[in-house]
């Protein structure tokens, strides 16, 4: 079969679906969601890489990257790879950015492939572990149970009452090639910027993203 080819820059991906539709708590308990309600936060995360590209272009924005993803890795990636629109053109239809129908000789039907670029892919997912890629960490933000008496009752309200400014690095890997390697590892703890975190949510799980670069001091 025939599949686009990648400019550079930019993976070809496929997705299971454009936007999580159910929430599975760790009692195993799964519940419906309707994503069409701030769809941002619901925007897919995760693809399969079917087409590298042909290579990594010469500009400030792209300095230090590389692309060691091979075609068949799954990737964590940004949520405006899903979430990115031509124009809106009411609220229940749009035109994907990203998206690209290809039409399949073999099986004579249309197929959906994703435009992903190198900056939104944050890693590369093997066996449930997280191989951050072009400098990304990902950081486990402090539970409030881990900061207040036990003893307390938290209300749901509050439940993101927890420090902005530091979290738990959880995967750490090489940086920017143009960058010097930092003195950190996975679970420590860091102090950076609150408004430089992206932030996600996968079944409950909570994930932050930032870059080595805004990482301001180990916190010992």
């Amino acid at each position: 079969m025939k599949i686009p080819l990648c400019p550079f820059n930019a993976l070809i991906v496929t997705i299971e679906k454009k936007y999580y539709d159910s929430v599975t708590f760790s009692s195993g308990i799964t519940l419906e969601i309707d994503p069409t309600w701030h769809p941002e936060e619901h925007a897919m995360l995760k693809a399969k890489v079917i087409n590298v590209p042909l290579g990594i272009t010469n500009r400030y924005d792209y300095r230090g990257m590389i692309c060691s993803i091979q075609p068949g890795d799954e990737i964590l990636m940004r949520y405006d790879v899903v979430f990115s629109y031509h124009k809106q053109l009411d609220n229940k239809t749009s035109e994907f950015k990203n998206m690209l129908v290809w039409f399949n000789e073999d099986t004579g039907q249309h197929e959906e492939f994703w435009r992903c670029d190198i900056q939104q892919v944050f890693a590369v997912i093997k066996e449930g572990e997280y191989i951050m890629q072009n400098g990304y960490v990902m950081l486990e933000p402090f539970a409030v149970a881990e900061l207040r008496p036990t003893f307390l009752h938290m209300p749901e309200m509050i439940k993101d009452d927890a420090p902005k400014f530091k979290a738990t690095v959880k995967y750490i890997n090489q940086p920017l090639t143009t960058e010097t390697t930092i003195d950190i590892n996975t679970g420590d703890v860091v102090a950076f910027n609150p408004l430089v975190v992206q932030k996600y949510e996968i079944d409950t799980k909570r994930l932050w993203i930032i870059k080595q670069s805004h990482i301001l001091a180990k916190v010992v």
